[in-house]
């Protein structure tokens, strides 16, 4: 399995990586230059619960701590169990609940 930047990003003031394993793309993540969800990750349907999303948001997380950044922010909607699973096993604490969202802090060190 390899992450792979993308020379081109399909979403401005960020990086696109793609994921992929034996030759084919599986999913694909973003780094964003913003300061709430700077990273967004997204796995093929029939490839999600095998673990590759919580392997690509790990990678990335990897990636923005090479840049000096130690604290993350996200703004998760109430109901996306799957990121909220991922950031918390990362080792993300909830703070706060607010309008069907919740925010996150992760520690990146």
């Amino acid at each position: 399995m390899e992450i792979l930047e993308l020379k081109n990003s399909r979403v401005p003031n960020a990086t696109e990586y793609a994921l992929v394993n034996k030759g084919v793309q599986i999913g694909y993540g973003f780094i964003k230059n913003t300061e709430i969800n700077p990273i967004e990750v997204y796995i093929d349907e029939n490839q999600r619960s095998n673990g590759y999303g919580k392997y690509l948001f790990a990678k990335l997380v990897e990636i923005v701590e090479q840049k000096g950044i130690n604290v993350l922010r996200f703004e998760i909607d109430i109901s996306n169990y799957r990121i909220k699973n991922i950031i918390g096993n990362l080792g993300g604490q909830h703070i706060m609940t607010s309008n069907g969202k919740q925010l996150y802090i992760l520690k990146v060190d």
